[in-house]
Formats: structure tokens, sequence, C-alpha cells
């Protein structure tokens, strides 16, 4: 009985390693591509903000602009 028992516990080690090793590559694998699309927005956006340097040349930010547009349609409801 104690053969059979340690059998099976040495092939559920067997398999605990097994998965652990494809789970690791998994891992690896996936922080490669996580690495390129890193570097992927990196160039997006790089090339977003010259596209808005470039549609808005004063140096304002687009953010404040949509915040104060909010601001006065929520002001013009409201009243």
């Amino acid at each position: 009985m104690g053969g059979l028992k340690n059998e099976i516990e040495s092939k559920i080690n067997g398999l605990k390693n097994g998965m652990e090793s494809k789970i690791d590559d998994i891992e690896e694998k996936l922080k490669g591509k996580m690495e390129y699309l890193n570097k992927d927005m990196e160039g997006l956006k790089e090339g977003l903000t010259k596209l808005l340097k470039e549609r808005n040349p004063n140096g304002k930010k687009v953010v404040e602009e949509t915040h104060d547009k909010r601001k006065i349609n929520f002001n013009h409801y409201f009243v």
C-alpha cells in the first residue's frame, strides 16, 4: 500500500512541476508581448502628442479646453 501511495505522490508532483513549468513559459511569453505592446503604445503616444501640437500650436492643453467647455455647458444648463 505504501508503494502505491508513493507512486501516486510522485505522479502528482510530476504533474505539478509540469504545470508550473508551462505556467512559467506562458508568463515569459506574455511578458515579451507586453514589452512589445508598451513600446508600441509609447510610439503611438509620441505620434499623438505631435499631432496634437500641430493641431493646437498655441500650446494650450486639450484637456483644459474640454474641461472649460463642459463647465460652460453645465453653467448654461444650470441657469
